[in-house]
C-alpha cells in the first residue's frame, strides 16, 4: 500500500507541471496582444499628430500665397512666374515635412476656351473639344484672355515613417479685375503619336534662359495630350522637350550649332520644330510626337555565320528635323559591334533606316530584313548582318512574292558570256573552288585551297581544279625497215625495202619518178594506252640532194604534224595513237632519197584508275539544316565511265566522329546526281566533311571536279537573298525559279556593290 500512495503522489505532481505550462503560454500570448494594441496606439497617436503638424504647415503655405501680390503668386522659374518656391524643406517636432508647391492658370469655359482641355469636373466638360457654345475662343484677337485665374496646388509629405496618401491642399487665387494681364502670350503644346492618338502623362519640360530669373519648368500633359502655357513672357527662345518613361523624345530646336542642340555639330538653318517665341497677346500652337521606343539587336557574321566582331556599321534613319533645303537626319547611329560580334540599343525611335558598313573591306552579302529597315514602334527586332570579303563589283539579290515577303528555296541564276553561276536563296554553301593547296589540313578556315586527305591517287592541277592523278612515261621505238610489221600498207606508196633495209623511192623501168611525192606511214606504235603530249622523231637518211619530209601524229593519223629531225615537238592534237610519216621526192630520175632508220622518242601521259579525297572540316557554327549537294562540271568525259565522280557526307557535333554516307544513310551509297537532296540524318549537325570519289574506265581521261558546293540553312542566313561576288563591270541576265511561282528574268547592270529585288508571281 505505500508503494502505491507513492506512485499517485509522483502522478498528481505530473499534472500540476503541464497545468503550469499552460498558464504561462496563456499569460504570454495576453501580454503579446497587449503590447501590440499598445505600440498600434502609440503609433496611430504619433502619426495623428504628425498629421496635425503638416496640415499646419500647408495652411501656412496657403496664407503665404494668399498674401502675395497677384502677379507674384507662381513658381519660381516657371509658369506663371512668382516668388514661390516650387519645393521646400521644413523640420518640425524631429520630423522632416518636404512641401510642393504648383501654381497654373485656369481657362474658365464662363467666357469661351482657348482649346481643349482635361475637365477637372463634368460640369466644365464643354472645353474639352476647345470651343463653347455661343461663346467666341478666348484668345486676345478675340478680346479675351485665357488665363482667368490661378490655382495653387499645396502636397505635403514627411519621413521618416511616410505612409499612405500626401495630404494636399488647392486654392483658387483671382485677379483684380474680371481677368489678369492680356500683355502676354499664350501657348498650347499638344503631344501624340505616330498614328496621331494623344499621350497623356508626358513631361514637358519648358526652358527659356532669356528670362530673368530663367524659366525651366516640367509640365504634365492632360487626358488630350495637351499643355496649355497661360500668361507666357514675350520673349525669343523657349525651348521645349517632350519625353514619358518607355517612350522616344521630341524637342524643339534652334537656328545655331550649340544652341538648344539637336544638331550641334552642323547647326540647324531651318528647324522643322524651331524654338519658340513668343509675342504680347499672340497664340502659338506646336505639335510633338513620340512613340514607345523598340528594341534593336544588331550580330554581325561572315557569310558561313561565324561572329564577326568590331564591325563598324551606321544606322541612317529618313526622318529629318530640318526642312529643304538643308535636311538633317534626326536618326543617325553609328557603332561598332563588340568582340563577339554584337550591339544592341534599348531605345531605338521608329524609323525607316539604312545599314551601312564603315569597315574596310566588307560588303554587305546578305541581311535579314529588307534592305530599308523599317522600325516600328514598340518593336523587338533582331537584326543579322552578313558581310563578305570586299570586291569591285558584287550583287545582292533579294526575291519577293507580290505580298512583298521574302521567298527563300527559289533558284537564281546569273549569267553573261564567260560566267554562269547558280544560288538558292536563304541558303549557305560549303563550297571549295581550289585544291591546289593540298592535303594536310584539319580545317577549311585555315586556307581554302587546301584539303585534309586523299589516297595518293588525285592530282592538283596549277589552276586549282582536281583530277586523277596523271602519270608521264617517255618511251623510245626504231623502225630500221628490216621487217614490215609497223608498215601501213594503205598509206605507203614508197619502197618499204626490207631486203635492203632502207626506205626509197619505187622505180619504173630502172628510173626514179621525177617531182612525184611518194610517202610511207606507219602503223601505231605505241602499246601502252595514254595521251600521247610531245615525241622526237630522229632519222639516218641520206637526201642525195632530194627531199625527205617528216610528220609524226598523236591521233592516229587523223592530223600529221610536221617536224625536223632530232627536233622535240609538243602536239597540237593530242592523242593516244603515235603513228609518223615521210614524203620522198627527187628532181632526177637516177637518185633518190633514202631513209635506213627511224627512231621516236615520246611522252605518253595517263591517269590512275581512281582515287579519294577528303575535305577539311567546314564549321557551320551552328546546327544546320542542309540541302542539297551539287558540283562543277555537271557532265564528265563519256569514256571516263558511268559516276566516274561522285561524293559521301560525313556530318557531327563533336567534329570527330567522321562516318561517310550516302543518300540512302548508309556507306554503301553515293551521291552521284547533282542537286541530290542530303540524307535528313545530317540535320541539326555543326560540322561537315565530303569525300569525292574519283574512277575512269579509260586512263587517257579522267573525271574534273572545279567546284563543290553543299546548301545549308542556319539561323542567321536571311531569308529570300542570294550572294554573287567577284563580278565585272557588265549587264547580267538573271533567271529565278522556284516552285509555284511563274518564271522571272531580268537583265541587271553590275557596276560596283548593288542590291536589287526581284518580284515572282504566283502561277494562276
Amino acid at each position: 500500500m505505500p508503494t502505491t500512495h507513492h506512485r499517485k503522489s509522483q502522478d498528481l505532481l505530473g499534472y500540476s507541471l503541464i497545468e503550469a505550462v499552460v498558464l504561462l503560454l496563456v499569460l504570454s500570448l495576453l501580454f503579446m496582444t497587449v503590447l501590440t494594441v499598445f505600440q498600434s496606439a502609440i503609433r496611430q497617436l504619433n502619426f495623428s499628430r504628425t498629421k496635425i503638424v503638416a496640415v499646419e504647415l500647408g495652411n501656412e503655405q496657403m496664407e503665404i500665397i494668399r498674401n502675395l501680390k497677384y502677379a507674384d503668386v507662381g513658381i519660381s522659374g516657371s509658369l506663371p512666374n512668382g516668388t514661390i518656391e516650387a519645393t521646400k524643406v521644413v523640420e518640425r517636432s524631429n520630423i522632416t515635412f518636404i512641401v510642393t508647391t504648383d501654381i497654373q492658370y485656369v481657362d474658365d469655359p464662363f467666357d469661351g476656351c482657348v482649346g481643349p482641355t482635361t475637365p477637372s469636373d463634368p460640369a466644365k466638360s464643354q472645353c474639352a473639344d476647345g470651343t463653347v457654345v455661343n461663346k467666341p475662343q478666348d484668345i486676345p484677337s478675340n478680346l479675351g484672355n485665357p488665363a482667368d485665374y490661378k490655382k495653387a496646388d499645396v502636397e505635403i509629405t514627411w519621413s521618416p515613417n511616410f505612409t499612405g496618401k500626401p495630404l494636399q491642399l488647392s486654392t483658387i487665387i483671382s485677379p483684380k479685375g474680371l481677368e489678369g494681364d492680356t500683355t502676354k502670350g499664350f501657348v498650347l503644346l499638344k503631344v501624340s503619336n505616330s498614328d496621331g492618338e494623344p499621350i497623356t502623362g508626358a513631361s514637358v519640360q519648358v526652358i527659356n534662359t532669356n528670362l530673368v530669373p530663367t524659366l525651366d519648368h516640367t509640365f504634365t500633359t492632360d487626358a488630350f495630350g495637351n499643355v496649355q502655357l497661360l500668361d507666357v513672357e514675350p520673349a525669343t527662345g523657349y525651348v521645349v522637350k517632350v519625353s514619358k518613361a518607355g517612350y522616344t523624345n521630341d524637342r524643339t530646336c534652334s537656328v545655331e550649332a550649340g544652341g538648344s542642340g539637336c544638331s550641334d555639330t552642323e547647326g540647324n538653318p531651318d528647324p522643322k520644330n524651331e524654338d519658340i517665341t513668343v509675342s504680347a497677346g499672340s497664340h502659338e500652337e506646336r505639335s510633338f510626337t513620340i512613340d514607345l521606343i523598340s528594341t534593336l539587336e544588331v550580330n554581325s557574321f561572315t557569310e558561313s555565320c561565324s561572329l564577326l566582331p568590331n564591325v563598324d556599321l551606321t544606322l541612317e534613319g529618313i526622318e529629318t528635323i530640318s526642312n529643304e533645303p538643308s535636311s538633317i537626319l534626326k536618326n543617325v547611329w553609328n557603332f561598332v559591334t563588340s568582340g563577339t560580334g554584337q550591339w544592341s540599343k534599348n531605345d531605338l525611335e521608329s524609323d525607316l533606316y539604312d545599314l551601312i558598313v564603315n569597315t574596310p573591306g566588307y560588303d554587305l552579302a546578305g541581311v535579314n530584313h529588307d534592305l530599308a529597315l523599317n522600325i516600328l514602334p514598340n518593336t523587338n527586332t533582331i537584326l543579322n548582318v552578313l558581310l563578305a570579303p570586299h570586291t569591285a563589283n558584287s550583287l545582292l539579290l533579294t526575291v519577293k512574292d507580290n505580298s512583298g515577303t521574302n521567298v527563300s528555296g527559289a533558284t537564281v541564276r546569273l549569267r553573261k558570256i564567260g560566267y554562269d553561276e547558280t544560288r538558292i536563296t536563304g541558303q549557305g554553301f560549303a563550297q571549295q573552288t581550289n585544291w591546289i593547296g593540298g592535303s594536310g589540313q584539319e580545317n577549311i578556315i585555315d586556307d581554302a585551297s587546301k584539303y585534309f586527305s586523299d589516297n595518293g591517287h588525285i592530282g592538283n592541277a596549277s589552276s586549282g581544279e582536281i583530277s586523277l592523278r596523271k602519270n608521264s612515261v617517255n618511251i623510245s621505238f626504231s623502225e630500221s625497215f628490216a621487217t614490215d610489221v609497223h608498215k601501213d600498207e594503205l598509206n605507203t606508196t614508197a619502197d618499204w625495202n626490207i631486203s635492203d633495209g632502207e626506205l626509197k623511192l619505187p622505180t619504173s623501168g630502172g628510173f626514179y619518178p621525177v617531182n612525184d611525192m611518194h610517202y610511207a606511214q606507219s602503223i601505231k606504235l605505241n602499246s601502252q594506252h595514254g595521251k600521247i603530249i610531245s615525241a622526237t622523231l630522229a632519222s639516218t637518211d641520206d637526201l642525195n640532194g632530194q627531199t625527205i619530209n617528216y610528220f609524226v601524229s598523236a591521233d592516229g593519223g587523223t592530223t600529221f604534224e610536221p617536224v625536223t629531225s632530232g627536233v622535240a615537238h609538243d602536239f597540237i592534237t593530242t592523242g593516244s595513237d603515235l603513228r609518223w610519216r615521210a614524203e620522198l621526192t627527187s628532181t632526177e630520175d637516177d637518185q633518190t632519197p633514202r631513209i635506213d632508220q627511224i627512231s621516236l622518242n615520246y611522252t605518253l601521259e595517263y591517269y590512275d584508275a581512281n582515287g579519294e579525297l577528303i575535305s577539311s572540316t567546314f564549321n557551320l557554327i551552328s546546327a544546320a539544316t542542309f540541302s542539297a549537294i551539287n558540283w562543277e562540271p555537271d557532265n564528265q568525259s563519256p569514256e571516263t565511265g558511268t559516276d566516274s565522280l561522285k561524293f559521301q557526307i560525313a556530318t557531327n557535333n563533336d567534329n570527330t566522329t567522321w562516318d561517310f554516307i550516302g543518300p540512302d544513310g548508309t556507306g554503301s551509297t553515293y551521291y552521284s546526281t547533282n542537286n541530290a537532296a542530303l540524307h535528313s540524318s545530317h540535320n541539326g549537325n555543326q560540322y561537315l566533311r565530303y569525300k569525292v570519289f574519283l574512277n575512269t574506265d579509260d586512263v587517257y581521261f579522267s573525271p574534273l571536279l572545279t567546284n563543290t558546293r553543299i546548301g545549308y540553312t542556319l539561323v542567321c542566313l536571311p531569308p529570300g537573298q542570294a550572294y554573287f561576288k567577284n563580278l565585272d563591270v557588265d549587264t547580267y541576265s538573271a533567271e529565278v525559279r522556284v516552285d509555284g511561282y511563274e518564271v522571272t528574268t531580268a537583265n541587271i547592270d553590275v557596276d560596283g556593290n548593288i542590291s536589287q529585288n526581284l518580284l515572282v508571281n504566283p502561277l494562276p
